[in-house]
Formats: structure tokens, C-alpha cells, sequence
């Protein structure tokens, strides 16, 4: 775990997500980019919502987070993707907030995926409850839910409990 405190899920070149990608047959390789993706912009949605209310301090980072696909260290670059392509993208991606959510969905995907990229996306659930500095009981009670399913080791959910001050 770093200690700078930004997206894991961005972080495809350090979260093992590159990786798992290139174990894909090169046809498929896109629509598992697209998918992950998606996943990760519905599960910041979800983390967001976990208390019930949506905040301006966490739409923003969820926003930034969501172009931040878009760097050349990350899914969609500009010497890859041309501009309107990134633009469908960009808008596909952030049209996911108006769509149902259920984390049995993202469960089920992660559940698929290596620990590491599992890891990184309960380090972004963390991180995104506790921005506003209120990390209330139903926030917790998700984050533990959460991280039971997808598998996550104690020593590591108490980990970042300890390092975002949620308790």
C-alpha cells in the first residue's frame, strides 16, 4: 500500500491488472479493458451511496478518478484511443451512475479477478467513505461485508481501516 492516497483501480500497471490482461487472447482484451472499467466507475457509484448520501467531495474524486482512465499510464490513452473514441468511452463510463447497481454483480467479477486487483478496489471503497471525514456504522458495516466477500485477508482490511481512520 502506498501512501499517497489515490485510486488503486487507476493504478492497472501497479494493481496487477496489465497483467491479467495479457493472459487474455488479444480479441478479448478490449471488452475485458471496457468491462473493468465499468466495474470500477459502478463500484465507486456504490461506495459513494454507502451511507445513503451523495457528497460533493466524493462525486469529485470518483470524477477525477474516472478521467484518470484516460493517462497514458492507464486503460484509454490519447496515443491509443483517438479523441472521439475516448469521448464515447469517457461517456459510457460516467452514463453508469444512472444505472441499477448491484454489487452481487461486481462481487461475482472480482471474484474472478486476482487478489491484488480485488485489494485495490476495497482500497478505493475505503478511501471513498472516508472522505468526508464521517466514516459512519452502515459505511463500516459495507466496507466488512464487502471485503469478507471478495475475500479480503483481515490483516489487510484492518490495515487500511487503521490508515483511513475508520474504526
Amino acid at each position: 500500500m502506498n501512501n499517497n492516497k489515490s485510486s488503486q483501480i487507476i493504478e492497472i500497471k501497479k494493481n496487477g491488472f496489465d497483467k491479467y490482461l495479457i493472459t487474455l487472447p488479444a480479441e478479448s482484451q478490449e471488452n475485458a479493458k471496457k468491462k473493468y472499467a465499468s466495474m470500477a466507475v459502478r463500484f465507486w457509484f456504490y461506495a459513494e451511496d454507502a451511507d445513503g448520501y451523495k457528497k460533493r467531495n466524493e462525486r469529485q474524486k470518483i470524477m477525477n478518478f474516472i478521467q484518470l482512465f484516460f493517462s497514458e499510464e492507464s486503460l484509454f490513452p490519447q496515443n491509443i484511443y483517438p479523441e472521439e473514441e475516448r469521448k464515447y468511452i469517457l461517456k459510457d463510463l460516467i452514463d453508469t451512475e444512472s444505472l441499477e447497481v448491484d454489487l452481487r454483480d461486481i462481487i461475482q467479477y472480482l471474484l474472478e479477478m486476482p487478489m491484488q486487483i480485488r485489494e485495490s478496489f476495497f482500497y478505493d471503497a475505503c478511501y471513498i467513505v472516508s472522505l468526508d471525514k464521517q466514516v459512519v456504522k452502515k459505511e463500516v458495516e459495507f466496507l466488512i461485508e464487502f471485503g469478507k466477500k471478495i475475500e479480503i485477508q483481515e490483516s489487510y482490511k484492518n490495515k487500511l481501516f487503521q490508515f483511513f481512520w475508520i474504526y
